[in-house]
């Protein structure tokens, strides 16, 4: 089974290292800059309503600077995919670790099968 901590981090490499490399192959990184995906999606996690401006101040907490029209330029069709790409690969190691755990669980379920799961069952008249 997959402990937490495990889990944090494959989906800090996901974020961080593959996130970037996606972004390169993809072409939304063309140069490399101070901001990269990475500062939306911790935005959107601190603030899941964040609008440019919001986002622009939490770079900033990063110590990024940035302008709310910055962060504008990089709202585009390529942006949006790449987002989404990302999340299916964040999506996917959060449910191979559901996979993972599973077989553990059953094995509790089987145990609630024997005489003692009457016991759960039972209402009082």
């Amino acid at each position: 089974m997959i402990t937490l901590p495990r889990m944090a981090k494959v989906l800090r490499k996901v974020f961080e290292t593959d996130a970037r490399e996606l972004a390169r192959s993809m072409g939304v990184i063309q140069r490399e800059r101070k901001l990269h995906g990475t500062t939306l999606v911790l935005g959107w996690l601190h603030h899941p309503q964040a609008e440019s401006s919001a986002l622009a101040r939490f770079a900033g907490t990063l110590g990024v600077r940035i302008s709310k029209q910055g962060i504008e330029e990089h709202w585009t069709y390529g942006t949006a995919e790449w987002l989404y790409e990302v999340l299916l690969r964040a999506i996917g190691c959060m449910l191979s670790a559901k996979a993972v755990a599973v077989p553990l669980l059953r094995r509790f379920a089987a145990a609630g099968s024997g005489a003692g799961a009457d016991a759960a069952r039972w209402t009082e008249p």
